[in-house]
């Protein structure tokens, strides 16, 4: 472990970077660098830990009920602001003048949480109207979004003067506020490259399974959504010392771009300009091309759960199917039944996205029935019985569909 203070991950000087021609260099990406090697194996575990809950979850290692997933949410972003805390409590110290370091002491990870909870918390609001189901809503939240998001983007910085241990809330959003107004992309270029690796790598897990139906996925998902928000830790700290304006390095002691040279090493790669904001952007453009691809290929994939249709029915509004699921071989991974599509037998659509009601008591872990109901046109109702219909798993024909011969009934009065 390094002391504080100490020169960072010095090793000889064929490694120590030359300060002449430092200004062709991204300092950032080599600070980012340093923290990395020095700190691998903590990496490492900090990915474990906060992987955990979302690992728990999607592997049903623990049994929650639907309505204590907000919990298990508000876990998961603890778990992140304990890895923030611990990794900026550690390294600010480093990069501080040395009589002035005392002051992150009062760095605690109960203010880290506090102001973390609200800074995520301001999505709150525009998150509840959306899940309303709500039209009206749902634009609302739309519109409410943007204010928020550039508040939060305004205030993206609070970690530091929090960590710096600044204890007027005033000056904690001041400081943050003039890191973003003094580089107005520094957010952009932090967020670039545990975005991109993010991106990338569930797009290559899904390349091995298009539709998620493997029973490794949800393991290495898991350790994607903790590896984005450690890569953040490290590499936010690493821009935020880097490029933070001459007014907050003085109001907290840090080191100048100089100074900050000294403290790092110059990695051995054969490129005079290297930037990882740059390389986290080819990764996200890579990462939704593959995305894209995946895409495709699952549309494609013939789904892996057998159909048995037990009963259809059809108002002048409504198309109603009662099937029957069974997936003994991947428990209805990579499975979602909304992606369900009553379609003509030219293959143009009558209906898609079926409101879902599952019959539990006909359920278990290989076997599920649901009730669809598709909302259709009276006109198509008209034509439905007459004409051929096809049920689709996204473009995948599976099989026709009959209705009763007589008249469409007229829809139950109490279903409205």
């Amino acid at each position: 472990m390094n002391e504080p203070n100490t020169p960072l991950l010095k090793s000889g000087s064929s490694a120590v970077a030359d300060r002449n021609d430092s200004s062709s260099f991204d300092l950032g990406s080599y600070l980012f660098l340093s923290l990395l090697s020095a700190d691998k194996l903590r990496i490492a575990l900090a990915i474990l830990f906060v992987s955990s809950p979302t690992l728990f979850l999607s592997l049903e290692l623990i049994d929650i009920e639907q309505s204590n997933y907000p919990v298990a949410v508000l876990l998961e972003r603890g778990f992140v602001l304990t890895v923030m805390f611990i990794v900026w409590r550690k390294w600010l110290p480093v990069f501080r003048k040395e009589t002035e370091t005392n002051d992150s002491q009062s760095f605690s990870l109960g203010r880290l949480l506090l102001w973390g909870y609200l800074y995520w918390g301001l999505l709150l609001p525009p998150s509840l109207l959306v899940l309303s189901n709500d039209p009206a809503l749902s634009v609302f939240a739309l519109f409410l979004l943007l204010p928020i998001l550039v508040l939060m983007y305004r205030f993206f910085f609070y970690v530091l003067p929090l960590s710096a241990g600044e204890p007027d809330p005033r000056t904690v959003l001041l400081s943050s506020s003039e890191i973003v107004v003094e580089s107005k992309l520094l957010p952009l270029r932090i967020l670039a490259l545990p975005v991109g690796l993010y991106v990338l790598f569930i797009s290559l897990v899904f390349l091995g399974s298009p539709d998620g139906r493997e029973s490794w996925v949800p393991w290495l998902l898991a350790l994607a959504e903790g590896s984005m928000p450690v890569i953040l830790a490290y590499h936010g700290l690493a821009q935020t010392l880097a490029y933070a304006p001459q007014s907050v390095r003085e109001r907290y002691s840090l080191l100048s771009k100089d100074q900050l040279w000294e403290k790092h090493f110059r990695p051995k790669i054969p490129l005079d300009v290297f930037s990882f904001p740059k390389v986290g952007l080819l990764l996200l453009l890579l990462g939704v091309s593959l995305s894209v691809m995946n895409s495709q290929r699952a549309a494609e994939l013939p789904p892996a759960v057998e159909m048995n249709l037990l009963e259809s029915t059809l108002t002048k509004e409504k198309a109603s199917l009662l099937l029957d699921f069974s997936d003994s071989e991947y428990d209805f991974r990579g499975f979602d039944p909304r992606f369900l599509r009553l379609t003509w037998a030219s293959g143009a659509d009558i209906a898609i996205v079926p409101d879902l009601n599952e019959r539990k008591e006909h359920s278990s872990e290989s076997r599920k029935r649901y009730l669809l109901e598709f909302h259709v046109s009276p006109e198509a109702a008209q034509e439905m019985h007459r004409n051929e219909v096809w049920l689709w798993y996204r473009s995948v024909k599976l099989f026709q569909v009959k209705f009763p011969d007589e008249k469409p009934k007229e829809p139950d009065s109490q279903s409205h």
